[in-house]
């Protein structure tokens, strides 16, 4: 009797042992799992801000990069066409679309009549037409005529027609006159594009390619509102957003 009793004595103080560990492990692996739930939401926290801070960083040493690399090839020989100017001011603009999307692009015409090829940004009240002269002659005299009128035809939209430094003053009377004659209206101008202007014309949309083409890891809408910040005083983005 007294082994039997023994035994069920060490059966129960088994039975306790077992008990206690089990609800030790319990314990434990309750402990382990309620402690990371508050964790996480913290560090996503703090990924976003470093994220943000982080793109901005990658945004702005990429901008002062290429402006160096830009300007130092800007005296290099280059074909200059109003097709690709008309071609990277759109790319920039339907860039500028997805920080803005109250921005809407079209274009304007004159009948069958030759006119410098040209952008209208419209955004809340602002009608904005860009156009390109580069070429020189005879077809630069009966373009920019062509253009005067769309611009006396058009008095609530601001006209800026474009010529690149490089390609050269016009010399001829008719040319100059007309040059004049839309300088003198109310909503136009001919405007010289200088290095610094087109230099940052150029760093814009060679960022642009750059994040299209996953060159540049970075929210497009987000490298946009960087770049108006920096270039707040380029005539274009003063034009549109100020």
């Amino acid at each position: 009797l007294m082994n039997n009793y023994e035994e069920k004595l060490n059966i129960k103080k088994e039975n306790n042992i077992n008990d206690n560990k089990l609800k030790n492990e319990i314990e434990f692996d309750f402990e382990i799992e309620e402690k990371p739930i508050l964790k996480p939401n913290n560090k996503k926290i703090k990924v976003e801000k470093n994220n943000k801070k982080s793109q901005e960083k990658i945004v702005l040493n990429y901008l002062e990069e290429n402006e160096q690399l830009i300007s130092q090839e800007y005296d290099k020989p280059n074909i200059i066409t109003d097709d690709d100017e008309y071609g990277k001011l759109v790319t920039i603009m339907e860039a500028f679309k997805s920080y803005d999307s109250s921005i809407e692009l079209d274009h304007l015409v004159l009948g069958r009549k030759n006119i410098p090829i040209n952008l209208l940004i419209i955004k809340d009240k602002i009608n904005l037409a860009i156009g390109f002269l580069n070429i020189g002659g005879s077809a630069f005299t009966s373009r920019i005529k062509n253009f005067n009128q769309l611009v006396i035809s058009n008095c609530q939209i601001k006209f800026y027609l474009l010529r690149d430094k490089r390609e050269g003053s016009i010399t001829g009377k008719v040319g100059l006159e007309e040059i004049d004659k839309l300088n003198y209206t109310n909503n136009g101008q001919f405007l010289i594009i200088e290095k610094e202007e087109k230099v940052i014309f150029e760093l814009m949309y060679k960022m642009i390619v750059a994040i299209n083409q996953n060159d540049l890891e970075v929210s497009l809408g987000d490298a946009m509102k960087i770049v108006l910040n920096k270039y707040a005083n380029y005539w274009l983005i003063k034009e549109i957003f100020e």
